[in-house]
C-alpha cells in the first residue's frame, strides 16, 4: 500500500487516478497545485485519509479548487494547508471527519467558528494564521473542546489568554512554535532562540494549573528527529 506521495499537475488524469485507486493511495501532498479538478475525476481517491497542500511560489487563481477536493473527500482525517486561499474561501466545505487539521494560511476569529462547527471532533489543530493569532488563542477552548495536541505561537498572545488554555481538558501536548525573544529592545538585531523568561513563567503557571497533565514543548526542544515542516 502507498501512503505517501508528493505529486505534481500530471497525475490528475483519469489513467493515473485508476492506478491510484488500485495501490489504494490513502495519503497524499500536493506542492503548489491549483490545476482544476471535477468530483469525478477525484472519485478514486474518495478514500484519501491524509491530504498536504503546500503553495510556495504560485498565487492562487480566482477559483479555490480545494473547495472541490474536500467535498470530494468523505473520509478525510488530516489535512494540512500551507498558504493559497484564505480559510473563509473553504471552510464550508471542511469534512466532519477531520481529526487533524494545520493551517498556515490567512484566516479570521469567524473562519474558526465555521471550522469548529464542520469538524467538531477535531484532536490536533496546528495554527499559524498569517495575520496575528492575539485574538484567536482565546476561541480555541470553547470552540475546539476535544483537542489532545495544539501548537500555536505565543508573541503578542495575552498571557491571561495563553493561560485560558487550561480549560482544554483533554490537552495533553502544547508546542510553543515561536521560543525566542530579543532581550534588549533598543537591539532588534539581538535574537534569543530559546524560551523567554516571560514564556517560561507562562509553561509553568499553565502545568500547575493542569496539575502537570499538559506536556509542553518549545521549538528549542523539539526532536531532532520530527520534520520541522508540519
Amino acid at each position: 500500500m502507498i501512503t505517501y506521495r508528493t505529486l505534481s499537475h500530471d497525475f490528475f488524469s483519469p489513467a493515473h487516478l485508476s492506478g491510484a485507486a488500485t495501490l489504494q493511495l490513502s495519503d497524499l501532498q500536493l506542492l503548489n497545485y491549483d490545476a482544476v479538478v471535477t468530483q469525478e475525476v477525484l472519485q478514486p481517491l474518495s478514500r484519501l485519509h491524509s491530504l498536504s497542500i503546500f503553495h510556495l511560489y504560485s498565487v492562487p487563481g480566482p477559483t479555490c479548487h480545494l473547495q472541490t477536493w474536500l467535498t470530494s473527500l468523505p473520509q478525510l482525517r488530516s489535512l494540512s494547508v500551507h498558504g493559497g486561499h484564505p480559510l473563509a474561501a473553504y471552510a464550508d466545505f471542511l469534512p466532519s471527519s477531520l481529526l487533524s487539521l494545520t493551517l498556515c494560511v490567512d484566516l479570521q476569529p469567524e473562519d474558526l467558528q465555521v471550522v469548529s462547527i464542520r469538524a467538531p471532533h477535531l484532536e490536533q489543530l496546528h495554527l499559524e494564521p498569517w495575520s496575528s493569532s492575539s485574538n484567536l488563542v482565546r476561541l480555541l477552548p470553547q470552540l475546539f473542546p476535544h483537542l489532545r495536541t495544539l501548537r500555536i505561537r505565543h508573541h503578542h498572545v495575552s498571557d491571561s489568554d495563553f493561560l485560558q488554555l487550561q480549560q482544554l481538558q483533554r490537552l495533553n501536548t502544547l508546542e510553543v512554535l515561536d521560543s525566542y525573544y530579543r532581550p534588549d529592545p533598543t537591539d532588534p538585531s539581538w535574537v534569543v532562540y530559546e524560551p523567554s523568561p516571560r514564556l517560561m513563567q507562562l509553561i509553568s503557571d499553565l502545568q500547575k494549573l493542569t496539575n502537570h497533565r499538559v506536556r509542553v514543548i518549545t521549538s528549542s526542544h523539539r526532536d531532532p528527529l520530527t520534520c520541522h515542516c508540519v
